[in-house]
Order: structure tokens, then sequence, then C-alpha cells
């Protein structure tokens, strides 16, 4: 299953599960970004959200060229207390701030899905 971010085709998928090792959380994703993608104009968001929503941890890079690629993400969570927490992903406008609109696997769509629950 993957994600939908736009219209023009930037498809996003995780691959294998989503885990704690330590402290760290490692994220795998697959991309696969149309030719219609301008680059270097694109960023990824990776946002650790608490159960009242808030932000608690976080990972942002660049979004992979065109073509099909994996890109393993690290986010430490070394100041996170025991919990319930989501993953969210986005896809924005550097420049701009501007998420792109996703959907998901489930056909909802949001600015920034859930991926995983993570418990601390």
């Amino acid at each position: 299953p993957h994600y939908a971010f736009g219209q023009d085709g930037i498809q996003v998928q995780p691959i294998g599960a989503i885990a704690m090792e330590g402290d760290v959380l490692r994220v795998w994703l697959g991309f696969d970004v149309s030719q219609q993608i301008p680059a270097n104009t694109y960023s990824v968001a990776l946002h650790v959200l608490d159960s009242a929503g808030q932000l608690r941890a976080q990972a942002d890079y660049a979004l992979p060229p065109t073509g099909e690629s994996c890109h393993l993400v690290e986010i430490p969570l070394t100041d996170l207390p025991s919990g319930s927490y989501t993953l969210h992903a986005a896809i924005y406008n550097w420049q701009t701030g501007e998420r792109l609109p996703a959907t998901a696997p489930d056909s909802t769509t949001s600015d920034s899905p859930t991926l995983a629950t993570i418990e601390r």
C-alpha cells in the first residue's frame, strides 16, 4: 500500500516494519517520483506526535529525485517519555511551507497521514 501526495505523482510507501531500536525510530520509505515533479522543490517531513497531538520529534529531508528510490530515516527519541505516539508523513514546498494533500491506502485524505502508531 502506498500514500499518494499531490496531483502530479509522488508515491510513498513504508518498507518493512517501522521499528524502535533503543532510543532511535528507524523508518524505511520507498519513493516513486514522477518526472512532472519539479526538482529541488519539495521536502519530506516525518513527525512524531504525542497523544495530545503535540510535535515531539521530527526529521526533514529533500524529496528524492525523479524515479524510484528508498530512504532510511533515523529519528532520535531519547527525550520522549513512555507512552503512545503516532508517526506522520508530509511532503511540502520547502520555500512556502505549503503541504501537498495526500491520499492514504484506505482512501482517507490529509496533508499529514499517519504511517504508524509507536509505543515507547
